[in-house]
């Protein structure tokens, strides 16, 4: 005889579905019918085991497919992100260090202006050191009678001194030998016009030999007001004054090509000084 036990046989339709379960989702049906009546745009339909039964077909409900459509565009923007920030790093890796340009350039930009700032001290410094000695010179210099200066300031008066660059040897007598040095000389005004200011000019040449060596003054040479008047030269555009400073006793010639000449003014008119310098590679006897 055979043991086996047989189980009961349930009357199932053709879909599947025994009674009991007919039973209980008709009954879960009217529950959830009675909660969305307002939702007029959504089919009827059956809920069992978490999925929503048609009589022909399974479907979502649109709740649920409108958070499966969030899900799924979330997805493929968090693997849209990784890969960019996957690019991000690669590039960063493969490409220039920014922030230790940026601290370079800024350690770079900290160092000019320091620089600036010390220079900016040098110069104002030494500016000061001028006006005193402009002071010391005026005080040891006697006073000329002159206009008072709300007539000076009605004229042209010298302001700046020039000794011109083609200040160089030159041969003065009817020899070819080089026995002079031919120094040109301009004055100009305030507002840099060139005017042929007179008055008692004094030129030195040194000779600058290569250190440890001292400078070595070659001579000096003083012309008077109507000195000056005499050398104006005015033809051809010129307009400048050139001096004869011959190399005889107790000037000597120089001996190298690098020469530092500097001229001392004393105006005629206004009793002020003036100086200028020039360093110049001049050609050797």
């Amino acid at each position: 005889m055979d043991e086996r036990r047989e189980w009961p046989r349930m009357n199932t339709d053709k879909h599947g579905w025994d009674e009991n379960s007919k039973f209980e989702i008709r009954n879960s049906n009217q529950i959830s019918n009675s909660n969305v009546q307002s939702s007029k745009h959504r089919p009827h339909h059956s809920c069992a085991h978490g999925l929503f039964r048609t009589s022909n077909f399974e479907l979502f409900s649109n709740f649920e497919f409108r958070v499966w459509n969030l899900i799924r565009i979330s997805n493929f923007e968090f693997r849209i992100l990784l890969i960019v920030l996957f690019a991000c790093g690669v590039l960063s890796a493969c490409g220039p260090d920014y922030n230790q340009i940026a601290n370079r350039l800024r350690e770079q930009n900290m160092s000019q202006e320091k620089q600036i700032k010390d220079l900016q001290g040098t110069l104002a410094a030494r500016d000061v050191t001028v006006r005193q000695l402009q002071d010391q010179v005026d005080l040891r210099t006697p006073r000329i009678p002159t206009l008072p200066d709300n007539r000076l300031n009605e004229l042209f008066t010298a302001a700046k001194l020039e000794i011109r660059p083609q200040t160089d040897s030159w041969q003065i007598d009817a020899s070819k030998n080089l026995t002079a040095f031919r120094v040109f000389i301009r004055t100009f005004s305030d507002d840099d016009t060139n005017i042929p200011a007179t008055g008692t000019l004094t030129i030195e040449a040194f000779e600058l030999p290569a250190a440890p060596a001292q400078p070595r003054r070659l001579g000096t040479w003083t012309f008077t007001p109507a000195e000056m008047k005499k050398n104006w030269y005015s033809g051809f555009g010129l307009n400048q004054f050139a001096f004869n400073c011959p190399w005889t006793a107790p000037a000597t010639p120089p001996t190298t090509t690098d020469i530092l000449f500097k001229a001392t003014f004393l105006d005629a008119l206004t009793g002020k000084a003036l100086e200028a310098h020039l360093n110049k590679k001049i050609t050797l006897p």
